[in-house]
């Protein structure tokens, strides 16, 4: 695979875990704002479906950032 797919695979999931922990963090902050539990639980169980999303998306920056770094020659040590 090419460094610029992996760079795109990358920076792919990095949007997918922050799009997905902003999404989950409005809806939390939505959710304390309410008094009736009906709503409250409404809004936090709309959370659930985003827990898979901050999974997949942090194994993308994980799994595709090793491997960009292994494929450009830079140590995991290494400072960005």
């Amino acid at each position: 695979m090419s460094v610029e797919w992996l760079l795109f695979l990358h920076l792919a999931g990095a949007f997918l875990y922050v799009s997905g922990a902003v999404a989950a963090a409005a809806l939390r902050l939505a959710a304390l704002r309410r008094e009736r539990p009906a709503e409250i639980a409404l809004l936090l169980r709309a959370v659930r479906p985003l827990v898979p999303v901050l999974g997949i998306g942090l194994s993308m920056v994980v799994v595709f950032g090793i491997w960009l770094a292994d494929r450009l020659g830079i140590g995991l040590g290494a400072g960005w």
